[in-house]
C-alpha cells in the first residue's frame, strides 16, 4: 500500500496567497522526509480559498525542492487548456524530473460563469465539458508521439497519466481504453481494483483535535454551495454553527462522515476498513487546514501509522 498527499494550496483567513503557495513546497519537503510516495498539486482558477492556479509551475517548484518523492498534478483540468498545452506541461515536467512525474487529468471547467468566461469556455458548465473525452485522447496522443504536430520537448518515456473521476462507467471505460490510471474522488459505492482512492484524512492526539483540522475545509465546501464562493479557511474555533441553516448543518455532518479523522488508533482502523473495502493500491490524502502546525503533526502521525502497518 502506498500513501500520497494532494495539496490544493488552500488559503487561510488572515494570510496571503503567496504564503499559501510557498507552504505547498514546504509541505512537499516534509512529505519526502516522512516517506510519502507522491506529492500532487491541483488547478483552480479565481477561487478565493485556493491559490493553486498553475499546477505545472507549482509541481516544478516541488520537484526543485525535493529529490526522490514523485510529483505531479491531480490534476490539470483539460477543459481549461488546448490539449497541446496540457501535454507540453507534462513533457516539461518529465524533462526536468525524469521518472518522477505523474499527471492527473480532470474534466472540471471554471467554478462560476464568470471564471468560465475568463477561461474562454462556454458559459454552461456542461457545454464546457462537452469535448473532454476527445481532448483527453488528444493529450494522450501528443505524449505518445501520435500526432502530426510534434510535441516539444520530446520525451522518450511519457509521464504516468491518471484520470480523475467520480467512478462513472463512462469515465472508467475511457481510462481503460486509453491505458490511464485512475484516481477516484473520495469514498464511492463502487471501486476499481488497483485504483488510487482519495480521501480527506487528519490525525491528532484526540478525535476532537483531529475534527478541528478537517472541519474548516468541510465548512468552506458546504458554504460554497450556497454562495458560489469557496472562501479562505478559518480556524475551527472561529466557526459558529448558529449561523448555519439546518440544511447546511446537515451537509457539514455528511461531509465529516466522508472524512477520516481521529486519534492514531481511530485512523488506523478507518484506513484498514477503507483499503479492505476498495482494494485500492494507494490512498491519496487530501484536505487543507488553517492550522499549519496541526497539519504537519497530522502528516507525521499518519506517516507513523502507515509505516507501522507496512512493517
Amino acid at each position: 500500500m502506498r500513501y500520497s498527499l494532494l495539496d490544493r494550496a488552500n488559503t487561510v483567513d488572515g494570510s496571503t496567497d503567496a504564503e499559501a503557495v510557498r507552504a505547498v513546497v514546504d509541505r512537499a519537503e516534509r512529505a519526502e522526509e516522512l516517506g510519502y510516495h507522491r506529492f500532487l498539486v491541483a488547478e483552480h482558477h479565481a477561487v478565493p480559498g485556493i491559490a493553486g492556479s498553475a499546477p505545472g509551475i507549482l509541481a516544478a517548484a516541488v520537484g526543485q525542492a525535493t529529490d526522490t518523492i514523485r510529483l505531479g498534478t491531480a490534476g490539470i483540468m483539460v477543459p481549461d487548456h488546448a490539449p497541446i498545452v496540457v501535454a507540453e506541461q507534462a513533457a516539461v515536467l518529465e524533462s526536468l524530473f525524469p521518472g518522477r512525474v505523474d499527471i492527473g487529468l480532470g474534466s472540471s471547467p471554471g467554478f462560476t460563469p464568470a471564471v468560465r468566461q475568463a477561461l474562454r469556455q462556454p458559459e454552461d458548465a456542461g457545454d464546457a465539458r462537452a469535448d473532454f473525452v476527445a481532448d483527453l485522447r488528444e493529450v494522450v496522443r501528443y505524449l505518445r508521439g501520435e500526432t502530426p504536430v510534434t510535441l516539444r520537448p520530446t520525451v522518450d518515456n511519457p509521464p504516468s497519466l491518471f484520470l480523475l473521476t467520480g467512478g462513472s462507467p463512462r469515465s472508467l471505460e475511457t481510462a481503460r481504453q486509453l491505458g490511464l490510471g485512475i484516481i477516484l474522488g473520495g469514498p464511492r459505492p463502487a471501486y476499481v481494483e488497483g485504483s488510487v482512492v482519495s480521501c480527506q484524512i487528519a490525525v491528532a492526539e484526540s478525535r476532537e483535535e483531529a475534527r478541528a483540522l478537517v472541519l474548516p475545509e468541510v465548512w468552506a465546501q458546504v458554504l460554497s454551495r450556497s454562495t458560489g464562493r469557496f472562501m479562505p479557511l478559518q480556524p475551527a474555533a472561529a466557526l459558529d454553527e448558529a449561523e448555519l441553516t439546518a440544511q447546511q448543518r446537515h451537509r457539514i455532518a455528511r461531509g465529516l462522515e466522508a472524512t477520516i479523522y481521529g486519534s492514531p488508533d481511530d485512523v488506523t482502523a478507518a484506513v484498514t476498513t477503507l483499503t479492505e473495502k476498495t482494494g485500492a493500491t494507494e490512498i491519496l490524502v487530501t484536505g487543507g487546514s488553517p492550522d499549519p502546525d496541526g497539519q504537519a503533526r497530522s502528516d507525521g502521525l499518519l506517516a507513523e501509522i502507515l509505516s507501522a502497518a507496512d512493517g
